[in-house]
Formats: C-alpha cells, structure tokens, sequence
C-alpha cells in the first residue's frame, strides 16, 4: 500500500493557497482510504494486536465456515497430537463403533472360552455352538461311534477234545465267531505269542474231517469230529501241512457283534 502524503497549508501564507492545499489533501486521503467506510475502520476499535500477530493470517485459505468448526472446542494440544501420524480410513475407524470396553479384553475372554470345559453343546434340534473346541469336536465323533463289541474266551488248556464252549453274556446271537490258537512254545517257525486264526473246517476226504464254529444268544462253540483240531495248521514259513502239539497252544473262542 502506497503510503499517505499530504502538505500542511502554511501559517500566514498566501490565502489564496489554503483551499488549494487542503483539497489536495483531501483527495489523496480519499485515494489512500478508497472505498473503506467508518463501520470497517470501527472494527479495528480496540484493536491490540501487533504486526506479528497479524502477520499469522497471512496466507490463510480456509473460509469462515472452516473456521467456524474450531468454536466450542476444548480438546488440548496433547489429545489433537494423538492423531499424529493416524493412516486409518474413516471406515476403519468406524469399526469400532458400538464397542462399549476395551477390545483386548474382550478378544481374550473369547480365547478362553475355546476351552473343552467351556465349549458346551446349544440346546436345540441343531448341533451348533457359538465356541467348538478341536477337544469338543473329537468327543463328540467319539461318543457317535459304534464299534464293535468284541469277546474272548479264556484259554482253553487243551486242545485236544472234540467241543468246547463258552458263555459269553451278550444276550444277542454274534455276527462273526471264530477259534484262535495261541503259541505258548515255539515250534514249526511259529513263536511264543503268535496266533493263528482257524475257521469252520469242511474237509471230506480219506480223513472226512469235519469242524464247526457256532454261537447262539448266550454261548459260542466249537465241535470237531476228531479228537485234534490242530491237524490242519500250516507251517508259518513254508505253508508246508503241520500239526501244532496240543500241549504248547492255547485255544480261545472269540465272538464280534456289530
């Protein structure tokens, strides 16, 4: 801004210079103030502010409405400094809305209820479950598994006689029976601890050997027509015919139900 010149009219001079003078003054402080009125300049009324201070504005873009957002607020430098360095979006931020404690705290109580003792089933006609523990799930299948239920006889010390049988309590009549010879002396290639399976026996022959293994609702058997069941065992090696001795097996009659 130009600054403002004017000429003092001289005291005791020419009268006739007066009117030129002060009207040229005039008009270079209606040039200097152009179209500013009494109500702008009453706005610098009670003005304190110093050069510096005004100097702030300088540069300054945002409109009234922009600054307008800043009246009311009391937050501190410290708590506006917390944002510093947020890369968040608003969506992301907006993600914790609604939550009413601390977050951590909630995700940790969620980690504990993973637990077999907490994760317990829904009532309901569903098997849903809000937690399922891996410890659960295994229970769970465990206890809808049917398995068979399998019963062995106690050992018969001889193999040598023509039937033998064995209540077994199950009330029901099995699906499978079947006779096992354990090998308490080793002998033929077998050892002690080895068992051979033997099956019903059809064999009608010079021999005309027969055996039969049966089980009803409360026994199973086991009838030959010879007084030595072990005749048809094979050796464990060769396959060659052999007979165990009936001294060193033991027999055992065994039953499955589904």
């Amino acid at each position: 801004m130009a600054a403002f010149t004017y000429t003092a009219p001289v005291v005791g001079g020419s009268e006739n210079t007066w009117g030129t003078t002060l009207n040229t003054n005039w008009s270079n402080l209606s040039t200097f103030l152009g179209s500013l009125d009494s109500a702008e300049l009453a706005v610098l009324d009670g003005l304190t502010a110093d050069t510096a201070e005004l100097n702030l504005l300088d540069g300054v873009t945002a409109t009234t409405a922009e600054l307008n957002i800043l009246d009311g607020v009391t937050t501190t430098a410290a708590e506006l400094n917390i944002l510093d360095g947020v890369s968040a979006t608003t969506t992301e931020i907006n993600y914790v809305g609604g939550v009413t404690s601390a977050i951590q705290t909630q995700l940790d109580a969620k980690a504990a209820d993973t637990t077999q003792a907490e994760a317990d089933w829904e009532a309901g006609t569903s098997t849903t479950e809000s937690v399922v523990s891996p410890a659960k799930v295994k229970a769970a299948v465990l206890a809808l598994q049917t398995g068979p239920t399998v019963v062995r006889s106690p050992a018969f010390a001889s193999a040598a006689l023509n039937a033998y049988s064995f209540s077994h309590g199950q009330g029901a009549v099995p699906d499978l029976v079947w006779a096992e010879l354990k090998v308490t002396t080793a002998q033929n290639d077998y050892e002690v601890g080895d068992v051979v399976k033997v099956n019903n026996i059809l064999e009608l022959d010079e021999d005309n050997f027969v055996m039969s293994l049966s089980g009803n609702s409360t026994t199973l058997n086991l009838a030959a027509n010879s007084t030595s069941i072990l005749r048809y065992v094979a050796n464990r090696d060769t396959g060659n015919l052999i007979n165990l001795a009936d001294s060193n097996v033991e027999l055992y009659l065994v039953g499955v139900w589904f």
